[in-house]
């Protein structure tokens, strides 16, 4: 993926020095703000100048789009990108007597899970990260004031935002909107995260299928249109369950590790943008992402600069095989989705993203920098 590439290289000629942020952290070669653009028709944006684990890229999508914010998930399907994160999270709330992190993993993989997220630190679960990604999507809190009379009344809570059952509502009902948005960036909640959000906020747009792609699509030839034939292209349209819009995404990335956290964040909301798209019967559009300080740290140099060596080849396109979707063709079909998005999820498997013509180079392998001791 060339954009990628690109950024890389530039971030390198034009970035500047920054000492480490974080304890623990290495410094970076950092740049404040970019911007790149993707069309998803052009192919899948999987890197192929280096190996993705795209496996673990679903099993944190679904991870996230679960509201789920404990690693148990994600360690029995054998993703540990957020062990350490995790671990660090622990020792926040375990100061005195905390475990060992191999432990602490070990632990967290034999103990079963039965309530999900925790409500509050004293409810501390082996394994949670706090409110995190899943928790900010699908439990944000909301609260109200008890007493109207006084700005001074204690606030009450309500029943919580579930922002991506919201986000898809919203794309059925309301698709020329402009607050089609995701965010995960809560100044209430940042003492209590493992992470705070990196990928913070994220933005969908309905693009309507231009007419010569509608009638293209219905088999009609647009040399021979009159009003008449115009008019009979748009009611057939309407009455077709042919997709109506493309859908557009643009993620707003504060922080970004471009070595190891982009590629991940590429095919994650590229992937979102598909399953999305597979809900709501849309045709996926572009994916724009834009960043804050984006960066490559001291540490992964010769890394970023293996890759700017190699040669991209073709993207893959993604095949998703679930049954709420009744065509298998990676750009359109017709969305059976009900209300019940929870019971959507829960029916998905891992197995059912799946690539095809995904040729990548060999991985390189470089270490997570998470501030872990």
């Amino acid at each position: 993926m060339k954009q990628y590439l690109e950024l890389a290289q530039k971030v390198l000629d034009e970035g500047t020095f920054k000492p480490a942020a974080r304890e623990n952290m290495p410094s970076t070669i950092s740049l404040f703000g970019a911007q790149f653009r993707h069309k998803l028709s052009d192919g899948f944006p999987l890197l192929t100048t280096k190996k993705i684990n795209f496996k673990n890229v679903v099993t944190e999508l679904l991870w996230f789009m679960k509201g789920d914010t404990n690693i148990k998930y994600l360690v029995d399907n054998g993703c540990n990108i957020w062990n350490e994160d995790a671990y660090n999270y622990y020792k926040k709330l375990n100061p005195t007597g905390a475990m060992l992190f191999e432990e602490f993993v070990q632990r967290v993989k034999v103990t079963e899970r039965k309530d999900f997220p925790p409500k509050n630190k004293s409810g501390y679960i082996l394994g949670d990260c706090g409110k995190q990604y899943g928790w900010l999507w699908r439990s944000w809190e909301k609260f109200i004031y008890d007493d109207y009379s006084s700005w001074r009344a204690p606030w009450q809570p309500t029943k919580p935002v579930d922002q991506l059952s919201e986000l898809i509502e919203g794309l059925k009902t309301n698709p020329m909107s402009r607050r089609h948005i995701i965010t995960a960036w809560n100044p209430a909640t940042l003492d209590d995260m493992a992470l705070n959000a990196c990928h913070s906020f994220v933005q969908f747009n309905c693009r309507p299928v231009p007419f010569h792609k509608v009638a293209k699509l219905l088999g009609k030839n647009t040399l021979e249109l009159t009003t008449e034939n115009i008019e009979l292209i748009n009611k057939d349209w309407e009455n077709s369950k042919l997709p109506k819009y493309y859908l557009d995404c643009q993620l707003y990335q504060r922080s970004a590790d471009l070595m190891l956290g982009v590629p991940y964040n590429i095919a994650s909301y590229s992937l979102l943008i598909h399953i999305i798209c597979k809900i709501t019967n849309m045709i996926p559009g572009d994916f724009i992402h834009t960043f804050g300080d984006v960066h490559i740290y001291e540490d992964h140099v010769d890394a970023i600069k293996e890759q700017l060596s190699r040669t991209p080849d073709i993207l893959p396109n993604l095949y998703i095989y679930t049954e709420f979707w009744l065509t298998e063709t990676h750009e359109c079909g017709v969305g059976n989705f009900n209300s019940d998005l929870d019971a959507l999820i829960q029916s998905w498997y891992i197995e059912d993203f799946q690539f095809k013509n995904y040729n990548p180079q060999s991985s390189i392998k470089v270490k997570l920098s998470t501030g872990l001791k």
